[in-house]
């Protein structure tokens, strides 16, 4: 229905981690889920030291954010995006903290860049609205295939995005803790390539 696709909007939630992503979550305002899809953090080679590691690719970043921004169908008015919030964590190496460090400066920077909406999420704050408290990033996946199954199976490689999905999810849900809803679209259009931005198509009337 045209009334209720006019007051759809996008939140885009960012994992920082060098095998983060965004997850891209369409809701109406009653929190019905209208399209969902999710995008790995870009990264390149880059050899020091004799050894080859990725790293963030700033440019290629900029792109998809972009895409997932100013791509949007015309009846996605509003666009707001959540960034984890970093710090050290038990367990986390000190060089992996610094990775993770340079990877929260650069989204932010590049959201700040694109003058959209923006706040700054503990991750405990998702996580508990998620269930998620103490889980691994393999809960995450699971958690988010089961409340999007519009996206089909979310593969290993699709944890870091899928985490930025459920952060997503808990902004845009209705009164904070409420859940945004898991209804699907009518004859969804699963994908489980962590690096396509294609979102489930639009609900039809009709019903389910």
């Amino acid at each position: 229905m045209p009334a209720v696709a006019a007051m759809s909007r996008r939140v885009i939630g960012i994992d920082p981690g060098l095998h983060g992503g965004l997850g891209v979550l369409d809701v109406d305002k009653a929190g019905e889920l209208v399209g969902v899809g999710l995008l790995r953090t870009p990264t390149l080679p880059v050899k020091r030291g004799g050894k080859t590691r990725d790293e963030y690719n700033p440019e290629a970043m900029r792109s998809i954010l972009a895409a997932a921004v100013d791509g949007r169908d015309p009846s996605v008015r509003g666009v707001e995006v959540a960034l984890e919030a970093q710090g050290a964590r038990p367990r986390q190496g000190t060089a992996s903290s610094y990775k993770t460090g340079v990877g929260f400066g650069l989204w932010l920077g590049l959201v700040v860049g694109m003058r959209v909406s923006y706040r700054i999420v503990a991750p405990a704050v998702w996580k508990q609205h998620a269930g998620l408290i103490g889980a691994d990033k393999r809960a995450s996946r699971l958690r988010a295939q089961e409340r999007f199954p519009a996206l089909g199976v979310i593969g290993p490689a699709g944890e870091g995005p899928a985490e930025g999905l459920l952060l997503a999810a808990y902004v845009a849900a209705p009164k904070g803790p409420a859940n945004v809803s898991n209804r699907v679209p009518k004859r969804p259009r699963p994908t489980s390539n962590p690096d396509s931005v294609s979102l489930a198509p639009r609900r039809q009337t009709g019903g389910d």
